[in-house]
């Protein structure tokens, strides 16, 4: 292996994992655990994050694989130093990981504890937003709002994706990630989402959406409303049930079944998900 190029083996290695793991279900190892890549946004972050690990390597002489996977928990080290964030470190870990085949363990790195009280994300004013203006685009905003879609399935929403069944919306996603399809219902700006679906007819809704948007930020504000108009009084939800926070959320109870329901109309199936990163703004 040591004659091998660094850059090549990492991107041909993330490539056929994706390859062999794209639009099929996730969930089926052991553990949900995979030895595959099942999404576009999910290569093309560990791409990224493994060509930083490349120049990093490069810049110290390390140029095969042998020699890189060694230096990893000096890389951890460097990342720390320059102040990327536990999260940022994590993935960059697990993009490094997942193209060598093993597990972050493995790597001999001290990977710092992921805390969610210090995600940063969405949740206060970023450089990015400066370059925003949400008067200017209220429509896509509320339309976000209301269904709580990802920016690449809003980019590829046609109007024929409108449907309509027992008195409510939904939206079909045709394409979600990991190649998954699902319908989510329509909530808050019923007649906007509505409108907007009717004029686009067998055409895009929006197409680009501009990158100033922090879409995650109005997927949150719908998993709360959902969350909200399905979540049970916490005396009537019994004990097992119950999701009871820890850390920064010691004492606050979700409710399990509205949390998985929540879950499902983001495209995710994971109830953990939602309390960590959508759930902040109840």
């Amino acid at each position: 292996m040591g004659k091998i190029k660094l850059r090549k083996f990492l991107n041909d290695s993330l490539y056929n994992k994706y390859q062999q793991g794209h639009g099929k279900n996730k969930h089926k190892g052991v553990h949900n655990e995979t030895p595959y890549i099942h999404s576009d946004s999910t290569f093309k972050t560990y791409k990224a994050q493994c060509s930083h690990f490349c120049d990093f390597c490069y810049e110290r002489g390390l140029k095969s694989p042998t020699e890189a996977k060694n230096a990893v928990p000096d890389y951890v080290e460097y990342m720390k130093q320059q102040g990327k964030s536990a999260w940022t470190i994590y993935t960059a870990v697990s993009a490094i990981a997942k193209a060598y085949g093993c597990s972050t363990v493995d790597l001999g790195a001290d990977v710092p504890k992921r805390e969610r009280a210090a995600v940063q994300r969405s949740r206060q004013n970023a450089i990015r937003d400066k370059h925003f203006s949400e008067a200017h685009n209220q429509s896509v905003i509320e339309f976000c709002r209301s269904t709580g879609l990802r920016r690449r399935e809003l980019e590829a929403l046609h109007g024929t994706d409108l449907i309509r069944s027992g008195g409510k919306l939904y939206i079909h996603v045709r394409n979600g990630k990991g190649g998954k399809e699902r319908n989510v219902e329509v909530i808050n700006n019923v007649k906007l989402v509505e409108k907007l679906m009717v004029q686009a007819s067998s055409g895009l809704v929006f197409g680009k959406i501009h990158s100033g948007m922090d879409i995650h930020h109005y997927r949150s504000i719908y998993a709360c409303d959902y969350y909200r108009q399905h979540a049970r009084e916490i005396k009537d939800i019994p004990k097992e049930d119950r999701y009871v926070c820890r850390k920064d959320k010691k004492g606050i109870v979700y409710d399990k079944k509205a949390m998985l329901s929540t879950s499902k109309m983001l495209g995710h199936n994971r109830i953990d998900v939602i309390a960590n990163s959508y759930l902040h703004n109840l």
